[in-house]
């Protein structure tokens, strides 16, 4: 099993302290929601940053490129494939990647045989339902989805565009975005069945990483009989403190 897989798998394992352990310390803890840092390996990026994710994607890489900066954060590694110049299992393999995103449908398919890397396969705006009906049968490991009219904190109008891409697509579905959310916009988007959160590596600052990565820390697991909009009340957003878009810092 790849590592993103057994983050995926564990997502709603209640923490050690909850459940009666007498000693935990030795019992490994997973988050309730992952987070993942897109790096854009042609432009500049803080490696204090990226510590703060539980995995990093890189994109536009090259193959020249020295990887051992940041190897050494020990965090899951991922690598975004939009060609076939990257697409060799080998060089993937070498190289440590845990799973690859499939950000072009022109990327060949034989990377889905490997038993060694998981898949995931990005996916921009809302799509058919007869294409959601053949991702899932194509059955990658995860989903991530992006939408550039949602934005923090969430009204409405942008739970409804979440709901309308989950809806077309089942399994574990991650969502990009350049606005960051609060406490309050990160349980709902869990309520939407938004297993991870994805920021820009290269844009978000030290404070901003550090701010959602302890709001994360802060989630309970998802109660299993109450992982949709079923109940009566929803949070009220206008109480909550939101973090600012990238660009505003």
């Amino acid at each position: 099993m790849s590592k993103i897989s057994e983050l995926i798998e564990n997502l709603n394992i209640p923490d050690p302290n909850s459940i009666g352990f007498n000693s935990n310390k030795d019992i490994k803890k997973y988050p309730h929601m992952i987070l993942i840092t897109y790096l854009d390996m042609k432009k500049p990026f803080d490696l204090e940053v990226l510590k703060y994710s539980d995995a990093i994607i890189l994109k536009n890489l090259n193959k020249c490129d020295s990887l051992q900066p940041i190897k050494k954060l020990k965090v899951i590694l991922g690598l975004e494939i939009y060609d076939n110049s990257n697409s060799d299992l080998n060089f993937l393999e070498k190289n440590n990647f845990d799973f690859i995103v499939f950000a072009s449908d022109n990327v060949n398919a034989d990377l889905l045989l490997s038993k060694n890397i998981s898949t995931a396969y990005f996916i921009p705006s809302i799509i058919s339902d007869d294409k959601g009906a053949c991702i899932e049968e194509v059955g990658f490991d995860f989903l991530i989805i992006k939408n550039d009219s949602i934005s923090f904190p969430l009204k409405i109008s942008h739970l409804l565009k979440i709901q309308e891409m989950v809806l077309k697509n089942s399994g574990n579905i991650f969502m990009y975005s350049n606005s960051l959310p609060s406490f309050s916009d990160l349980e709902l988007l869990r309520k939407s069945n938004i297993s991870g959160f994805a920021v820009d590596g290269n844009g978000i600052s030290l404070k901003q990483i550090q701010t959602l990565h302890n709001q994360i820390l802060k989630l309970k697991p998802s109660d299993s009989n109450d992982n949709s909009f079923n109940s009566p009340l929803l949070p009220n957003l206008s109480d909550n403190q939101q973090l600012d878009d990238y660009d505003d810092e």
